[in-house]
């Protein structure tokens, strides 16, 4: 998930997901096959657009990445991805033929805020990096991203 924010006030936000980071995007279809995978990311997206603001844009960019723009402070926005990871932990998804579920689906994202300077690409790459960020530091959070570097806004959970 990649956050970004960006409108000439320098009071919006972007929310960009990575598969949620889906931080499952390999086991899903390894495990249940392509058919589940792309059942479980349609699912995300829903449930993405279900639990963001009507004001809210949501859309899939990518196999499985999806942004979110929102106009917000970015603690605000922090705190909306936080919340969705939270609920998407918690979410049965898909069921499977045999009962089974895919299991639980975590969410990285790497935000990012609007700054005076900033253009759209400066504000996406600083998000995307963010996400590189909880990448290899480990899954299943949100950090916020400046020029000066990360700023941890939530704890992993495993």
């Amino acid at each position: 998930m990649r956050t970004l924010a960006d409108d000439n006030t320098g009071r919006d936000a972007r929310i960009r997901r990575g598969s949620d980071d889906g931080d499952a995007e390999t086991a899903v279809p390894e495990n249940f096959g392509r058919a589940i995978a792309d059942q479980v990311l349609r699912s995300i997206g829903l449930l993405l657009k279900t639990h963001m603001r009507p004001t809210d844009l949501v859309a899939r960019v990518a196999e499985d990445e999806f942004a979110v723009i929102l106009r917000a402070p970015i603690a605000e926005t922090v705190r909306l991805a936080e919340r969705f990871r939270q609920t998407l932990m918690t979410t049965e998804l898909v069921k499977v033929a045999n009962g089974g579920a895919p299991g639980r689906v975590t969410a990285s994202a790497g935000a990012a805020g609007f700054l005076p300077r900033d253009t759209a690409d400066k504000l996406i790459e600083r998000a995307t990096a963010g996400l590189k960020v909880v990448k290899t530091e480990g899954r299943n959070r949100i950090v916020e991203m400046q020029p000066d570097g990360p700023v941890w806004t939530a704890a992993r959970i495993t």
